[in-house]
């Protein structure tokens, strides 16, 4: 040993904090602090902390006392990946635990110290008692009532003199570390839930190997049930929606349901609230004022605007709520204009857009484009939602018919009818735009005369030769299209005339196909729309692409540049409902230069906005 006289030897289940304070004492230093200063290691607690492994002082007393390092690296806690972070963790075992629950004060246990050391447990913020002994942690000197700091304690006495293994030994009552009298009257209820259940799931792993009662559910239980009470008492014209918004992001399932079959089973819309303007102290994240109002993203933000809700600062969270000093009427509001977009007492009346494609064999797709030519008179749009009138539904099947019942019909591709429309003798129901759908007069199909004019073209499908019907086996086989095929096989295969096959170019052709991917496929993999993939990969330039037929394939390892980037960069829509915020906030913010983002040149007018996440 060349600094150190004395390393200390640990005992089962102590804490690195135990092992230096003892490592100073036996080597005649005053506390940890005065040792680290003499041996020229860093005393920074924030963001690095001395108790942690592979820093100096843990490395230091490994290569002091070689025979201790591997019982040694156990104590301490291993070191953080990315340190600088807010909200860091360290690794205690095998549980990962926030580095702000490190305490900077030596609490301790009277009966751990007469046994010469201290426990893990006592480390960390969230304990309160000693889980080995059950009995209370001694967070002050009883002498002098002073605070120690564990970095400057004198071997397991105060700075006073007293010796903190003397304490009282007072037996542990697990008692409610959190204080809900009301759920609204605290500031973002579901997130303190969360945190005091995640320390109550904290403290039952590291105290593992003690005999430790469990959560006492009961007590929690009935916490929650009393302030649900007070609520439901005191918002008395507040829906039962909105007392469920707040236990949406609630983690623990059964408590949630407990809360939520509570609520319905006792809420009772009558009455008046115990004061004017009570409603003025509840705030709202965006999701729970979309649940309370029943609506969608875009509903909930018209909802907003026109009823001028106010947004306000969660100060703890840094977040937005929305507040309003009548919000139970506002509420109410929303949820009748909710109904009134239903139009629920004309259900019988009315179909809704997927019901009318159905009755007329056509899409959804199809069935709003013939919405907007004016085909269905008396339809309601509501919020994204379609009233189709069944009166005009029924008239339109008398007239007019949709190209896809006919294909479906006769078994032909929908192109191929659309193209043959007029030697089939179909008479357009109004002049059709490109992308428009194909509607033809019902008094124009002659099905006997369609159907011999498609027979006949049958034969000459079938007059192919065996290499034409190998290629159109092949390409089924492939999932792929024989015009594809055909090509890839004349460009990418060198086959000047692919209906002349040989085995060496079927080798070739699978080799080619297994280093590349069609971008269909690559948007299941990545599981987000092909348009997304398109406009952000294919027309900014980042992905190079191969069009065959209008089929886009790209090489399978730009896959993982696009897994990627899709982590890392969100879009704006994204972002807004990843940070409860509007979308125009979001912009707001990228032009203050508040959020990291980056621009995409996908057309010349207009660049994508992606927010660095």
């Amino acid at each position: 040993m060349n600094l150190l006289s004395f390393v200390a030897r640990p005992f089962y289940l102590e804490s690195p904090t135990s092992i230096l304070i003892r490592t100073a004492k036996f080597n005649g230093y005053r506390n940890v602090w005065h040792m680290c200063t003499a041996l020229g290691i860093s005393q920074s607690s924030r963001p690095r902390d001395i108790r942690l492994k592979d820093q100096p002082l843990c490395n230091l007393l490994c290569s002091e006392a070689p025979c201790l390092e591997s019982d040694l690296r156990e104590v301490f806690f291993e070191h953080p990946a990315k340190q600088h972070l807010r909200g860091w963790h360290i690794k205690v075992g095998n549980l990962d635990v926030t580095a702000q629950s490190l305490r900077r004060h030596f609490f301790s246990c009277p009966l751990c110290l007469k046994l010469g050391y201290s426990r893990v447990p006592q480390d960390f913020a969230f304990f309160d008692f000693c889980p080995a002994h059950n009995v209370l942690l001694t967070a002050s000197c009883p002498n002098c009532g002073r605070i120690n700091m564990w970095k400057k304690i004198c071997g397991f006495t105060c700075e006073c003199g007293f010796d903190l293994a003397e304490a009282e030994v007072v037996p542990y009552r697990h008692r409610l570390s959190i204080a809900l009298p009301s759920i609204f009257a605290v500031p973002d209820a579901s997130q303190l839930i969360n945190d005091h259940l995640r320390d109550e799931e904290k403290k039952i792993k590291l105290a593992e190997p003690y005999l430790i009662d469990n959560m006492p559910n009961q007590m929690f239980y009935a916490l929650i049930q009393n302030a649900l009470q007070v609520d439901l008492a005191t918002y008395r014209q507040l829906p039962v929606s909105v007392f469920e918004s707040v236990w949406l992001t609630v983690k623990n399932q059964p408590l949630q349901q407990f809360a939520i079959d509570y609520l319905r089973k006792n809420h009772q819309s009558s009455g008046t609230c115990e004061k004017e303007n009570c409603c003025n102290a509840i705030k709202l994240t965006f999701d729970q004022l979309q649940h309370a109002i029943g609506a969608g993203i875009a509903a909930t933000r018209t909802f907003i605007n026109e009823m001028s809700i106010a947004p306000a600062l969660f100060p703890e969270k840094n977040t937005i709520g929305y507040s309003h000093p009548q919000l139970c009427k506002v509420i109410q509001a929303g949820l009748q204009l909710r109904r009134r977009h239903r139009i629920a007492q004309h259900s019988k009346e009315y179909s809704s857009l997927g019901t009318a494609a159905a009755l007329l064999k056509t899409t959804t797709t199809s069935m709003a484009d013939a919405v907007k030519c004016g085909f269905f008179a008396g339809t309601v749009i509501g919020d994204r939602v379609y009233f189709i009138p069944n009166t005009s539904i029924y008239e339109f099947k008398k007239q007019f018919v949709f190209y896809s019942e006919i294909s479906d019909l006769f078994d032909i591709p929908r192109k191929t009818l659309i193209r043959l429309s007029s030697q089939l003798g179909l008479t357009h129901a109004y002049t059709r735009q490109l992308n428009e759908p194909a509607i033809y007069l019902r008094n124009s199909m002659n099905l006997p005369r369609m159907r011999k004019f498609l027979n006949n073209l049958k034969p000459l499908k079938s007059r192919c030769s065996p290499a034409i019907q190998e290629l159109t086996t092949l390409a089924k086989q492939l999932d792929l299209s024989v015009p594809v095929l055909y090509q890839i096989l004349r460009t990418y295969c060198s086959c000047s005339t692919p209906s002349k096959m040989i085995p060496s170019q079927r080798a070739e052709l699978e080799q080619w196909l297994a280093s590349h991917t069609t971008l269909k496929a690559a948007s299941q993999l990545l599981n987000i729309d092909i348009h997304t993939l398109n406009a952000r990969f294919i027309r900014s330039n980042l992905i190079q692409k191969i069009d065959i037929c209008r089929v886009r394939f790209i090489a399978i390892e730009s896959l993982q540049i696009m897994d990627a980037h899709l982590k890392k960069y969100k879009s704006c829509i994204e972002a807004s409902k990843l940070l409860c915020i509007s979308e125009a906030l979001v912009i707001k913010l990228v032009e203050q230069g508040k959020l990291k983002h980056i621009l995409l040149k996908t057309s010349a007018t207009y660049p994508q906005i992606l927010i660095e996440m």
